[in-house]
């Protein structure tokens, strides 16, 4: 791209934009060439007009800008006759010293500079106003909050600079002038290798259960052959799973049939990010060493991390096995049967500082199913053998239910958000809550009065347990008066929402 200014104001600039979206911090350095030349050579000395390149969110509230003195070069002529070929020296038409340069760890070095002043009691700046570092006779301009890791606009241009900030002799007048900028380009990435290890043991504990361990870490730079710079890690991860499956009624004799599996399950998972989330440009290592206290530092620390924690307990299906030979009895053990499960997942990270959410379920079942035999008690009286007779030979009765049912299940779910207040900490969200607490019961009874003489009764009823508002904290002073305000629900069984049966006759 070429720039031709013509009496361009002290102070002032012209420039070209693009926007784009790109992530810059796996690159180490921004280069671009860079060649001047004066209009009129007796009116323009080096160092008189200067070339910038500005990266950032936006052009003018959150960018950083690195700006260099240009060297000029004079004019190089080719000979008249168009047969003579003269070689130009590259360097003469790109001078070195007119190479940008961007290390971009001075931007990043630049902004922490300038974050320290802020926190400086009655900082004679703000973050909307520029901040100047100096690189050498290079000068780094700072303004709001940029970052390269979401770089949305790129800004080329020239500058006479101003005589009031210019830290080299300057008579404030306007400059005229040719620049030419060519290939701008990110180079250096950063060739830092990551690695990661997984470990897994299993331990079978004969016809009692297994118990099973896994674990797993990664380091910022992990990526497989096929990952591009930019998808390559940028988190430490470690990770944890315990979980175990056991038969509790291996406990008692085989003969007794009691089956009681029980599952647990415990995990950990903790994402340290290689850079600030309340800075994305600024590694999490160099904000975590400029805390001024070892307090300050374990809150960065803290609200950095993505963690999650799991908890799980299950009970499925307790019950005690009947004989498959044995007609079962109406009181029978292997009538009944138990469920209860547990699920607990609590997570946090940058936006949100806690988020916990719990489940209960129990299932407590009677499920009776016999195949009666009719009492038929002129079947085999001679006297009524008769045809005149059948209806009363055929009389039959049947002295109990062919089916009896009953179904409880209890579900609760108790969820407890409260997001972070990133821009004002001082400022605290109040948490929100999600709760749902349900008992349903099912009904279902079957009697065949006689052969011919059916009779079906099926219901449900759907009862919601009211419980009071806010958290159920154990540390809060009102947690045992929420806790018996939900057992008085319970044993008063719910508040109804909804009711339905069928009756079904048949003859």
């Amino acid at each position: 791209i070429a720039f031709k200014v013509l009496d361009l104001e002290d102070g002032d600039a012209r420039a070209a934009y693009k926007n784009v979206i790109m992530d810059m911090r796996q690159y180490r350095k921004l280069r671009m060439h860079v060649h001047a030349e004066a209009v009129d050579e007796n009116l323009l000395q080096d160092g008189e007009l200067r070339a910038f390149i500005r990266i950032g969110s936006d052009y003018t509230q959150n960018y950083y800008e690195y700006e260099i003195p240009l060297t000029l070069t004079p004019h190089l002529f080719r000979p008249a006759r168009y047969d003579q070929k003269s070689v130009i020296d590259r360097d003469k038409v790109w001078p070195e010293e007119n190479e940008i340069v961007v290390i971009l760890d001075v931007l990043q070095q630049a902004k922490q500079e300038r974050n320290d002043v802020l926190r400086i009691a009655n900082s004679p700046i703000t973050t909307n106003s520029a901040y100047f570092y100096y690189d050498g006779v290079n000068r780094v301009t700072v303004k709001g909050n940029p970052n390269l890791s979401n770089v949305r606009t790129i800004m080329i241009g020239v500058r006479n600079p101003s005589q009031l900030t210019n830290i080299t002799p300057d008579d404030g007048l306007a400059k005229s002038g040719n620049v030419w900028m060519n290939e701008l380009r990110l180079t250096d990435f950063n060739e830092d290798g990551g690695w990661a290890a997984n470990a897994r043991f299993t331990a079978q504990l004969a016809d009692f259960g297994r118990v099973s361990m896994s674990g797993g870490t990664s380091n910022p730079g992990f990526g497989s052959i096929d990952k591009k710079v930019q998808e390559r890690s940028k988190e430490e991860l470690l990770q944890y799973d315990v979980s175990s499956t056991l038969q509790f009624g291996k406990f008692f004799p085989k003969k007794a049939g009691v089956n009681i599996p029980v599952y647990m399950g415990y995990s950990e998972t903790k994402r340290n990010p290689q850079y600030n989330p309340l800075d994305p440009d600024i590694l999490l290592s160099a904000a975590l060493d400029n805390a001024a206290t070892s307090e300050e530092r374990d809150s960065i620390l803290y609200i950095s991390q993505n963690y999650q924690r799991r908890k799980s307990f299950n009970l499925t299906n307790m019950r005690v096995e009947g004989s498959s030979r044995r007609q079962p009895k109406i009181y029978s053990p292997s009538n009944f049967s138990m469920t209860y499960s547990f699920n607990e997942v609590f997570s946090r990270d940058i936006n949100t500082e806690a988020n916990l959410n719990k489940n209960y379920s129990g299932v407590f079942s009677y499920i009776y199913n016999a195949q009666p035999k009719p009492w038929e008690p002129f079947r085999k009286v001679e006297a009524f053998k008769k045809p005149v007779f059948k209806a009363i030979r055929d009389f039959n009765m049947y002295y109990q239910p062919a089916m009896l049912r009953f179904q409880t299940n209890m579900d609760r779910r108790y969820s407890e958000t409260q997001l972070r207040n990133v821009s004002n900490p001082d400022l605290k969200i109040q948490p929100t809550f999600n709760k749902n607490f349900n008992w349903n019961r099912l009904y279902d009874f079957k009697w065949d009065f006689t052969r011919n003489l059916k009779l079906d009764f099926t219901s449900s009823n759907i009862a919601r347990i009211d419980e009071p508002n806010g958290t159920m904290n154990k540390d809060d002073e009102d947690y045992q008066a929420k806790r018996d305000s939900i057992w008085r629900n319970v044993t008063n069984f719910g508040r109804n929402t909804q009711y339905h049966h069928t009756v079904n006759s048949q003859y």
